[in-house]
């Protein structure tokens, strides 16, 4: 057990009951929580170690939009607009195989339809026809760039112009990661996922492993809800620890390490322990000794969501390890897990749609559900002080115990 960690019981809030179905079956809901959270919120595209070499780019959209990310001549990470300031056609596609990621096989980016071309920092470099306007403007024409910030080699945007800073909103979690050395990882295997669910049952399934020993055969081998220990357990970021069971050494297929350890070696912090966060907007991290997984959300509606999956690994794994570098094994264990995971999220946004579905309530090992909803309620509901209320509520209770 780590100090100073509460175990997940300790957090709960008596009496909590899951949300009414509205909120996950309405399409006006959905459209509330892109300004109320999705806007308000940083939202993440991916990690650096999907485009590890300049030049290197992937395709993306999220809540509709059209982004282009891509590494330039400088090492720089870039976002753009995937829109041409010209007539706002995409500037990029899929190549021919349909491919939304690779290596740009020039320096430059041109939009298809009339050839404006930009340069890799997003300056317009080319405009045919346009030499010839007498009050058009090259620099005011480039590509449009939302707000950046990378954390951890994470990449995050805002949809919004002045969005609240990412270190005033996110502050606890910034030296949270540090052992892992997380931004360095590179990227071994992804997966793509249709789930016809809301966010929100998947944000929810993600904090609590009550439901682990039941759907989950191979997972519950390395790890048990039991032993689950409260990191944070309030406002956009959510989860803790669980140690890893049975002497195993990873969650790995053979319970073995399948790589070098993440940060070079292990720590008290990071032997035999998975820790696992939520981050508001999207982000889902699911780290190990010696891998990380990560999930990004792009909710398509209010009943589906596309979900990217990655494992990352230490850089130094395949030239050191060779053959015996195993990123197969964590894979095998998590897509398994993630596919039952995903069909559980279905079932219960089928199960949420009858007339027969109430609120029901939570029990004490699904604290981190209690302190989602109540969050986000507060989000959507802007009554910040019947948070604070039934939060009082909780902490009086514990004092009195």
């Amino acid at each position: 057990m780590v100090s100073n960690f509460k175990p997940t019981t300790d957090t709960y809030l008596p009496g909590a009951k899951t949300l009414p179905a509205k909120y996950y079956t309405s399409e006006q809901i959905f459209e509330k929580e892109k300004k109320k959270i999705f806007e308000k919120f940083w939202f993440c595209l991916g990690h650096t170690g999907r485009i590890p070499n300049k030049g290197d780019y992937f395709l993306i959209e999220a809540l509709g939009e059209p982004f282009i990310v891509l590494r330039d001549k400088n090492d720089q990470i870039k976002v753009f607009y995937n829109v041409c300031s010209h007539r706002g056609t995409l500037v990029c596609k899929p190549n021919r195989s349909g491919a939304t990621e690779g290596k740009f096989n020039r320096k430059t980016l041109q939009c298809h339809y009339h050839g404006w071309t930009y340069d890799m920092d997003g300056r317009l470099l080319s405009a045919p026809g346009m030499e010839e306007i007498a009050d058009f403007d090259f620099a005011s024409n480039g590509l449009t760039s939302p707000p950046l910030y990378i954390w951890e080699g994470f990449i995050f945007i805002s949809f919004v112009n002045d969005p609240i800073p990412f270190e005033q909103i996110y502050g606890p979690m910034l030296g949270r990661l540090e052992d892992w050395k997380i931004g360095s990882l590179i990227r071994g295997h992804t997966e793509t996922y249709k789930v016809k669910a809301n966010w929100k049952l998947i944000f929810l399934n993600f904090n609590e492993c009550l439901h682990c020993g039941i759907a989950h055969k191979t997972l519950s081998k390395f790890i048990g809800d039991k032993s689950a220990q409260n990191d944070l357990s309030d406002g956009p970021f959510l989860g803790g620890l669980m140690e890893i069971l049975n002497g195993a050494d990873s969650v790995t297929s053979s319970g073995q390490f399948c790589a070098l350890p993440l940060g070079g070696q292990l720590t008290e912090k990071t032997a035999r322990k998975g820790w696992y966060y939520t981050i508001l907007g999207n982000l889902l991290l699911n780290i190990h000794p010696d891998y990380l997984m990560f999930h990004c959300l792009y909710p398509q509606s209010a009943t589906e969501t596309r979900i990217e999956s990655d494992w990352l690994f230490n850089p130094d794994s395949d030239t050191t390890l060779g053959e015996k570098f195993a990123k197969n094994e964590p894979v095998e264990v998590w897509a398994k897990t993630n596919a039952e995971d995903w069909e559980l999220c279905e079932m219960a946004q089928r199960g949420i749609t009858s007339r027969a579905y109430r609120p029901g309530k939570y029990s004490n090992r699904e604290s981190l559900l209690i302190a989602f909803d109540e969050y986000y309620l507060q989000l959507m509901n802007n009554n910040f002080m019947n948070y604070i209320r039934r939060r009082i509520k909780w902490l009086t209770s514990m004092l009195w115990k």
